[in-house]
C-alpha cells in the first residue's frame, strides 16, 4: 500500500505539472478567451457599488475574507487526506502520528492561498469573484489568468513534494513489531520487536530549562533512530514499550528526570497518564490500572 500511495501520489504531481503548463500555453496562443470584458465591465460598475457586507470593514475587507477561507478550507482537508493515507497505510497496525506532519500541512496551506484567492475565484464568472482576483493581481482578466497560473505553477512544484513526502512519513505498530518510514526515505522498514537493540528514553527543555517534550527513540533494524512519541507517553508509546520488554534483550537508555519535571508532568498529566510516564522511565514491575 506504501508503494502504490507514493506511485499515486507521484503520478498527480506529474499530472498537474502537465495540465498547468498546458493551461499557461493556452493563454498565450489563444488570449480572446481570457479577456471576457463583460465581465470585467460588471464587475467595475459592482465595486462602485462598495456593496459592504456588515461582518466585514469595507469589500477589500469581503473579498479576502472569502479567499481565505477558501484557503484554509482546502488546507483542513488536505490534513484530513493525510490523516487518512496515514491510516490506510497503517492497515492492522496502529498508526503513530509524526511531528513532521504539520510540514505537508503548511506546504498545502501555501499552495492552497493562491487556489483560493485566485484559481477558484477565476473559474466562477461572477462580479463577486471577478472583483476579488481583481483586486489581488493587477493588470486584465487575460493578465490576471497568466499572473495566477504562473504563481500556482512555482507553488505547485515547491510545495507538493512536501505533501507527498509527509504522506510517506509514518510510524505505525502491531502485536510483531514496528513499521517506519523517515520523511525523506522513500521505502519503509520493518522491525520485529525481538530486534530492537537499543531504545532510548528521555526529557527535551526548552531554552528557560523548563520542560518541552518527552522523547522514545528505537533503534531500527536499518540503523534509523524513530522517535515514538510527539509530547507525551500515551497508549501507544507503552504499547510498543512493553512489546519490548517482553523479549528482555534490549538495552534502555534512560536520561532521569529532574524534580522539575515531575512536578510539571504531575500538574499537567491525570494520575493515569502519569502512572504510563513513571513505569516508561523508572522501569516499574507493575504496569498503571487499565493499561
Amino acid at each position: 500500500m506504501h508503494t502504490v500511495i507514493l506511485i499515486l501520489l507521484t503520478a498527480v504531481y506529474l499530472v498537474s505539472l502537465v495540465l498547468i503548463v498546458r493551461k499557461l500555453r493556452d493563454i498565450l496562443k489563444n488570449p480572446h478567451k481570457y479577456d471576457e470584458t463583460e465581465l470585467e465591465n460588471r464587475a467595475d460598475d459592482y465595486a462602485s457599488k462598495r456593496d459592504y457586507c456588515r461582518f466585514f470593514k469595507s469589500l477589500s475587507h469581503q473579498y479576502s475574507g472569502v479567499g481565505l477561507f477558501l484557503s484554509f478550507l482546502l488546507t483542513a482537508l488536505s490534513g484530513v487526506l493525510l490523516w487518512g493515507l496515514d491510516r490506510l497505510i497503517a492497515g492492522n497496525g496502529t498508526p503513530i502520528t509524526p511531528g513532521a506532519r504539520g510540514v505537508g500541512i503548511l506546504a498545502m496551506l501555501f499552495l492552497n492561498l493562491i487556489v483560493g484567492i485566485a484559481i477558484i475565484p477565476l473559474h466562477i464568472k461572477t462580479p463577486f469573484f471577478a472583483v476579488m482576483v481583481d483586486g489581488a493581481f493587477d493588470g486584465s482578466r487575460r493578465d490576471i489568468w497568466r499572473k495566477s497560473l504562473i504563481a500556482l505553477l512555482i507553488l505547485f512544484a515547491i510545495t507538493f513534494p512536501f505533501f507527498t513526502l509527509s504522506a510517506n512519513h509514518y510510524t505505525h505498530y502491531d502485536e510483531v513489531g514496528i513499521t517506519h518510514s523517515a520523511f525523506f526515505q522513500l521505502d519503509e522498514s520493518h522491525t520485529a520487536y525481538a530486534d530492537v537493540e537499543e531504545v532510548w528514553i528521555s526529557v527535551s527543555h526548552n531554552k528557560h530549562e523548563q520542560f518541552s517534550a518527552l522523547h522514545y527513540e528505537v533503534l531500527l533494524s536499518d540503523g534509523r533512530r524513530a522517535n515514538l512519541c510527539n509530547t507525551y507517553f500515551d497508549e501507544n508509546t507503552l504499547a510498543v514499550h512493553r512489546s519490548i520488554e517482553a523479549y528482555g534483550s534490549c538495552s534502555f537508555h534512560i536520561e532521569a528526570m529532574t524534580e522539575e519535571d515531575l512536578t510539571y508532568l504531575r500538574e499537567k498529566l491525570s494520575d493515569e497518564k502519569l502512572a504510563t510516564v513513571l513505569y516508561i522511565f523508572e522501569g516499574m514491575h507493575q504496569a498503571p490500572d487499565g493499561a
